[in-house]
Order: C-alpha cells, then sequence, then structure tokens
C-alpha cells in the first residue's frame, strides 16, 4: 500500500498573546519554550508568532525556501517582485531573445488559493500581452516514466489580451482552489517601453500549521496498525506527509491483512496549542511518475487522474487533555466515508468549530 498525502491545518484567526512574565530565573528555565508559537527578541522580550488565514503566499516564499526560480531576462531585478515595495519591479530587457522574457516564482511549498494578481507600475503603461502559468510542482516524463530534473508541466495556463490594467486578477474558482499551486511563470510576449511588473500576489486560504513541524517544536507519528507497534512508520517517511509537497509521498509496503478491523493512524503534535477551524488532507492531485505512471497517463488523459486515498477515516483533535487512563481525550469531527466529489478533487476539507487543538489525527481503516 503506499499513500501521498500533505495535511493542512489553518487557523480560525489571526494568533495574538499579551504579555507573559516570570518571577525568578527558576520559572524561565523550568518553562519549556513552544518554538512555533513564539520567538525570543535579542532584548529577551518573547513576542508570539503570527499565523493568519488569507494571507499573500509570496510574501513569505524566500523564507520557506522558495523565490525567484528562474528569469529568462534580466534575473538581477527579478527579486524585486518579492521584496514589497511598489517602486521597485522586473521587465525584460528587448534585447534578449523573445523567447526568454518570463520569471518563475517558487512558493516555497505548496499553497491553496482562491486568486492570483499581477500588480504593474502605476508611472507607465503595464504589460499589454502576457501569459500566466501555473504549477503544483509535477514533473516532466521520460519514456520510461520517470521525472525529468528541473522539469515543470504547467497545466493551468492563462493569456491576457490588450490589457490596460495595472492591476490583473485570476480568479477562476475551483479550477485553481482545488489544485494546491508552487510555482507561477509570467511570461511577457510583447514590448511595452517603461512597463514594469512590480509584484505577484497569491491570496491563499492560510498558513499551514504542519510546515517546518519539527523546527516548530512538532511531531508526527505513523502506525499502520494501531494494534502492532513493529508497524510504525520511519520519520523520515512520515515527515513527507507535511513537508508542503504533494510530490513526496510516504510508502507502505504492503497492505495490512487480520483477522480484525485494523486502524492506521497519523497522529500530527503541533508543538503548542493553536486556535484550529479547518482541516484539508490532499492524497492524490496528480501523476508522480514511476512504475505504471505512464500507462495512468495515456489513460487519464492530459490532466492525470486524481484519487482519494482513504476508503473510511475519521478527523480528530486533542487539546492535549489527559483522560484517567493516562491517553489523550480526543474530540471526533468527522467519521465515515468521503463524499463523491472527494475522488474527482483528490482531496477532502473539514470546516470544523471553532476550538484550541494541540494534535491532530487522521484515523482509517
Amino acid at each position: 500500500m503506499s499513500i501521498a498525502s500533505v495535511l493542512l491545518v489553518l487557523l480560525a484567526c489571526s494568533a495574538s498573546a499579551d504579555q507573559l512574565r516570570f518571577a525568578s530565573v527558576r520559572d524561565w528555565r523550568d518553562w519549556q519554550v513552544p518554538v512555533g508559537a513564539v520567538k525570543i527578541a535579542s532584548t529577551g522580550a518573547i513576542q508570539p508568532m503570527r499565523i493568519q488565514k488569507d494571507v499573500d503566499a509570496v510574501l513569505d516564499a524566500t523564507a520557506l525556501g522558495g523565490g525567484i526560480r528562474r528569469a529568462g531576462s534580466n534575473p538581477r531585478d527579478a527579486t524585486a517582485l518579492l521584496d514589497g515595495n511598489p517602486a521597485t519591479g522586473w521587465a525584460p530587457s528587448p534585447d534578449d531573445d523573445p523567447d526568454d522574457w518570463f520569471v518563475e516564482i517558487d512558493l516555497g511549498r505548496s499553497v491553496s488559493a482562491h486568486s492570483i494578481a499581477l500588480v504593474f507600475a502605476d508611472d507607465a503603461p503595464p504589460f499589454e500581452l502576457f501569459d500566466l502559468l501555473i504549477s503544483s510542482g509535477e514533473p516532466q516524463l521520460d519514456q520510461v516514466a520517470n521525472p525529468i530534473e528541473g522539469s515543470l508541466i504547467y497545466r493551468i495556463k492563462e493569456r491576457f489580451k490588450e490589457n490596460a490594467r495595472h492591476r490583473v486578477a485570476f480568479a477562476p474558482g475551483d479550477a485553481l482552489y482545488l489544485t494546491p499551486i508552487r510555482y507561477l511563470q509570467i511570461r511577457n510576449l510583447k514590448h511595452i517601453p517603461d512597463a514594469r511588473l512590480v509584484a505577484v500576489e497569491v491570496q491563499s486560504i492560510g498558513d499551514n500549521l504542519t510546515l517546518n513541524l519539527i523546527e516548530r517544536g512538532g511531531a508526527i507519528d505513523v502506525v499502520i496498525d494501531a494494534f502492532v507497534r513493529a508497524e510504525e512508520v520511519t520519520l523520515g517517511n512520515a515527515l513527507n506527509l507535511v513537508d508542503g509537497s504533494i510530490f513526496d509521498r510516504w510508502r507502505n509496503g504492503r497492505e495490512p491483512r487480520n483477522t480484525y478491523n485494523t486502524w492506521s493512524h497519523i497522529t500530527i503534535d503541533l508543538g503548542a496549542v493553536y486556535p484550529v477551524d479547518f482541516v484539508r488532507l490532499i492524497t492524490g492531485v496528480a501523476i508522480r511518475g514511476g512504475f505504471g505512471e505512464h500507462l495512468l497517463r495515456t489513460r487519464a488523459g492530459a490532466s492525470g487522474p486524481r484519487s482519494f486515498s482513504y476508503k473510511n477515516y475519521e478527523v480528530l483533535t486533542s487539546d492535549g487533555t489527559i483522560a484517567p487512563d493516562g491517553t489523550r481525550i480526543w474530540t471526533r469531527h468527522f467519521a465515515g466515508y468521503p463524499a463523491s466529489e472527494n475522488h474527482p478533487a483528490g482531496q477532502a476539507a473539514h470546516q470544523i468549530p471553532t476550538l484550541t487543538a494541540r494534535s491532530i489525527r487522521i484515523a482509517s481503516r
């Protein structure tokens, strides 16, 4: 059995905090710092980390390992698209080959987005003819269905013609929202003197609390058979579930075959308690390459098949409260079979009542 899955856990609102004071050095030393929830300034002040919904995913792309992936022309100015300064921008050089009039942005992780906006300088005309290409990170495959390193397939493409707007929005609905995206390419097709692209905005559904999980003081535990701890998945394998990439997947070499119902658990410790109201499971939105993938692509057509891996599953949260028997107390938010729309989407979204949560568990059989 193999499962490819990304778990997204989002806040109900911006996280904030009042002052926290310690009466003694001993109290300070005894405090277990929630690394992902606070940061300690050089002055010793403790500041809460800001985590939000409805954020521009471009703003922290560089901090998450992304940034400018490629610029075919004028690469020195390309980083201006990420600096938040409307006075700086990028445009291809008219002296370069028109085939190189493009810039490519890596968001640093896959995001679910509502819309994308391209912003042009106010003191000059905008690009008049250009393409917007969007990729989830899906690579091209060679003749034996192995991924070609460094390649990308852009499944979403939009051409803008006779544009006179300085802010161009792209919001195609579910075509974008149900396709986690990571890379954007803007390709200019007509030279307009002084025209400059000054910003690219990706309005995502919010910060993902599972990114950089270990660095934030969290943990992940994957057990194939809840009654046999020997079936536990290694940490390196399990971290593929929360690395922000929909193409790194964890694998289990065999399907459990028992005389009893076998429950598998994915348990994520967020490292601190957060207000949570949304959990999204992404199990299959594109072909990744490898054995059998070429056949799947041929049968499914250009877009590739989507699939939802779970047949019967539960979504649970815990704020860390311990029951008298020493186990965590869990609140169940969903139990049952996926809806019909989950299979063609390759994912399932669960809106839950706003509550404080330290751990998330996905149980399946």
